[in-house]
């Protein structure tokens, strides 16, 4: 009869280390997941671009050019965000499938 002892994490009943197995992904399926959370980012910069541009002419409306200015500049930021975030999703290839349910 052999005592038997308790294993430890990472190694074997034999006692020998077992090598971890590392998720790796190929550089294209890096590529188009980053393409794919570019194109979240340029939906809610989008949205809210549209929103706060409903708000600043309702507020160049109904108070004047001089309230509207703190929200103008807000949407020229996001406007310039917007832009930049458009110009970093062209260098990365298109979508052509839907996100990975299987991760």
């Amino acid at each position: 009869m052999t005592a038997r002892t308790a294993s430890t994490p990472g190694t074997d009943a034999s006692g020998k280390r077992q090598k971890r197995r590392e998720p790796t992904m190929s550089n294209a399926r890096r590529k188009r997941r980053s393409g794919e959370d570019f194109d979240i980012i340029i939906g809610l910069l989008g949205f809210w671009a549209a929103v706060l541009f409903i708000v600043t002419v309702l507020i160049e409306f109904t108070q004047g050019p001089a309230e509207a200015l703190g929200p103008a500049l807000i949407l020229l930021g996001l406007v310039l965000a917007l832009w930049g975030m458009v110009r970093l999703r062209r260098t990365l290839p298109a979508r052509t499938t839907s996100r990975d349910r299987d991760r």
